[in-house]
């Protein structure tokens, strides 16, 4: 995707971009905030930065933005990662795409934080037992 194809309200599935200024990181109700101006060859838009991604760049760099979020706000386009997308130089990229257990990671990262562990999950970390009460019904009692 391109700037130039940017729309208000849209979802962003992936875009390369060169950061052409930073501003300074300030405290909001939601948490810190950095905005940042940022470039394609169709043109320029507007970045902002949330809480850990805050103070991680620096003029010059590329990055991509996936699953990220587009949003109008004062009669400019703004670009964030939103809630479930990532903002990755693009050195860094390579990387992670390279290995596969950082992918692992990722994954678990999100779930720990979005999904409750499934039960197969549960029984590697804890102690299960099983027994038949005196109603004759089944019951399996999980233990640390």
């Amino acid at each position: 995707m391109k700037v130039s194809e940017l729309e208000d309200q849209t979802k962003v599935e992936e875009i390369e971009l060169r950061i052409t200024e930073l501003g300074e990181v300030r405290e909001t109700n939601s948490g810190s905030v950095q905005n940042a101006k940022a470039e394609d060859d169709s043109g320029g838009v507007q970045l902002s930065l949330w809480n850990d991604q805050t103070g991680k760049y620096k003029e010059g760099d590329v990055v991509v933005v996936k699953n990220g979020w587009c949003k109008e706000y004062k009669g400019q386009l703004q670009l964030s990662a939103g809630k479930f997308g990532t903002i990755v130089k693009t050195g860094e990229a390579e990387k992670a795409s390279s290995n596969p257990e950082t992918e692992e990671v990722k994954t678990r990262t999100v779930r720990e934080k979005h999904i409750r562990p499934t039960l197969s999950e549960i029984r590697g970390q804890y102690k299960e037992e099983t027994y038949v009460d005196r109603c004759g019904v089944p019951v399996t009692k999980i233990s640390v």
